[in-house]
């Protein structure tokens, strides 16, 4: 009897010891808020993630998510998603003294902030509606390193239609 107890025993220690399955990052979860020039850039539009991929575009000489900063007066950044046709988010925010917080930039002379949703033919542009809450926050950054924050706004197509980028976030390392 002592020897059954002892085997069972013995077989369920065996079994536990095995290897845990790796788990594959989910490609659709937003990335995590971190600090630390981790090239990522991630939304919620219209609740779909939208998570921009890190890649050298060898072609165009560029790379598929880059950022600019400049003493806190000026953060640009854009962002693809490969995996919904390149579609990109451009956050371009200018700091405001006296308000003590980024303002988003809405016309063309300073390259407006505007999701491009090019799932349709020839691109969508969206830009900001100004009237809807709309905000670029920078959590951390590191001159000439990185510069990490949230992002937020609500965007109109020229035919109309709205789209709702919320839960932004982004840490990218600066060229």
């Amino acid at each position: 009897m002592k020897n059954i107890v002892l085997y069972t025993m013995v077989l369920l220690v065996a079994m536990s010891c095995k290897d845990k399955p790796e788990v594959e990052p989910d490609k659709w979860a937003l990335p995590s808020l971190t600090s630390e020039g981790a090239n990522t850039f991630g939304c919620l539009i219209d609740g779909e993630p939208f998570v921009a991929d890190y890649e050298v575009i060898p072609w165009g000489g560029d790379v598929s998510i880059s950022a600019e900063f400049q003493d806190l007066k000026y953060v640009g950044c854009r962002a693809e998603d490969i995996e919904l046709n390149r579609s990109s988010i451009t956050l371009r925010a200018y700091y405001d003294t006296d308000k003590k917080h980024y303002n988003l930039a809405t016309d063309s002379v300073h390259l407006p902030t505007q999701y491009i949703d090019y799932r349709s033919f020839g691109g969508r542009p969206y830009r900001i509606i100004e009237s809807e809450p709309q905000w670029v926050k920078v959590h951390s950054f590191k001159n000439n390193e990185y510069v990490s924050g949230t992002f937020q706004f609500t965007g109109v197509s020229s035919e109309g239609d709205t789209v709702r980028i919320t839960d932004g976030r982004f840490d990218i390392a600066i060229d």
